[in-house]
């Protein structure tokens, strides 16, 4: 028979493996907010052996954990030189043989989550009689993207649900430097033709710098804003460190529009151009097309299941956002002279994180230890748990409020 808790141990062996090393080359380098003091780096992560077993450490009340440390560079570029530093950044909770944790001599079970999957989705509304669509740009970082079509056929962008500007000015920043290249953009595409040169006489920015000015207004009321600043802003808004599509989103794109599965395209986890092309193109054809529909949010084919290496990757993501706003405030203000790494970085904040998430997360369950059969349901249930939600599906054994197609198990 097969394991049948094994994609909850294949999830954490990843996070171990991969997805550690992974979150913190996001953080490899960081420097004071001007850039002329300092630059701290974390050139290796790794995690020691647990400091006891399992069951010593369920008898004994303890917590089952491995030390996490890393290996930390700092660089003072006053004074010059560098200076390495292994340093000691959280007790980390590793999981058992048969899928659990135990905090505290307490076995707990992290139920995996059945979220919204990233990528492209299609909406529509109705307008004076009419369907028009749209669609949505979910990613697993950054800001949600919004594209809609009004009566007038202009297609309109919203940014984290601010106020709107015209799609035209969205393709000038991300690199059609003149109207022509944005037309070139949808040559032999006639209903996408339509639509863009109602957005052209709606757009009032005429030059990509125009356009990062009115993108900047849009997003930043009140602020005025130079074109420098205005770019700086708008291009950090869709850069890798702070937009990430994720695998899974790009996957889901690419198979959505027939793009190449394999390759530097599947790599790319940023919004491009042509993917901002490829939607309007969609859009202009479902806006033209008699019976056309949105997609359905709720079918499991938009769905998928986070397991426990991703979620609690996402934590010590948030743990480490912290952890270098503090650095660089630090930076900021202590004396050039300093050269220790360890009086740059308070490890709390991402301590605090790995905490919460085994404590007062709702998927941080007791375990079910009536007997074998209900330890097995409890690690193989989904909950449709959302923060800050009513939740879809709150019930182990009851799936009510929500939809009919989630009414299983994996695996049943």
């Amino acid at each position: 028979m097969p394991n049948l808790v094994v994609s909850q141990i294949e999830s954490f062996q990843w996070l171990v493996e991969k997805g550690l090393n992974e979150v913190f080359t996001e953080f490899a380098s960081i420097g004071d907010y001007a850039g002329k003091k300092f630059e701290l780096a974390f050139k290796s992560v790794k995690l020691e052996e647990p400091k006891c077993d399992e069951y010593y450490a369920k008898n004994n009340k303890l917590s089952y954990e491995a030390p996490l440390k890393a290996i930390v560079e700092l660089k003072n570029k006053i004074r010059g030189g560098s200076k390495e530093q292994e340093i000691f950044l959280a007790d980390f909770p590793m999981m058992t043989t048969h899928g659990t944790f135990i905090i505290s001599g307490v076995e707990r079970v992290i139920v995996p989550q059945l979220a919204r999957s990233f990528g492209i989705f299609f909406t529509s509304e109705e307008i004076k009689g009419k369907i028009y669509f749209g669609g949505k740009i979910i990613p697993a970082r950054g800001v949600w993207i919004e594209i809609e079509t009004e009566a007038d056929n202009v297609i309109y962008v919203r940014i984290d649900r601010k106020r709107k500007f015209v799609v035209t000015s969205l393709l000038r920043v991300l690199g059609a430097d003149s109207d022509d290249a944005i037309r070139q953009l949808f040559a032999g595409n006639e209903p996408a033709k339509v639509f863009i040169e109602a957005s052209f006489a709606k757009d009032h920015a005429k030059t990509p710098n125009e356009s990062f000015v009115e993108i900047h207004k849009r997003l930043r009321d009140g602020e005025i804003g130079t074109v420098e600043n205005a770019k700086e802003f708008v291009r950090g808004i869709f850069s890798t460190d702070r937009y990430d599509l994720s695998k899974v989103g790009r996957f889901k794109f690419n198979k959505r529009f027939g793009k190449p599965m394999e390759g530097k395209d599947t790599d790319r986890r940023t919004i491009s151009l042509n993917d901002v092309a490829t939607i309007i193109n969609h859009i202009a054809l479902l806006n033209i097309t008699p019976g056309a529909l949105e997609d359905d949010i709720d079918h499991l084919g938009s769905r998928r299941v986070r397991y426990v290496g991703e979620m609690f990757q996402q934590k010590v993501r948030v743990g480490l956002t912290q952890m270098k706003r503090n650095i660089q405030d630090r930076m900021s203000t202590i004396d050039p002279d300093v050269n220790q790494p360890l009086q740059f970085i308070s490890p709390k904040p991402l301590q605090a994180r790995i905490k919460e998430f085994f404590t007062t997360n709702p998927l941080s369950q007791f375990m079910d230890q009536g007997n074998i059969l209900a330890e097995i349901e409890h690690l193989r249930t989904l909950s449709a748990y959302r923060r800050n939600k009513i939740p879809e599906c709150s019930g182990r054994r009851k799936f009510q409020h929500c939809s009919r197609r989630h009414r299983s198990r994996p695996g049943r």
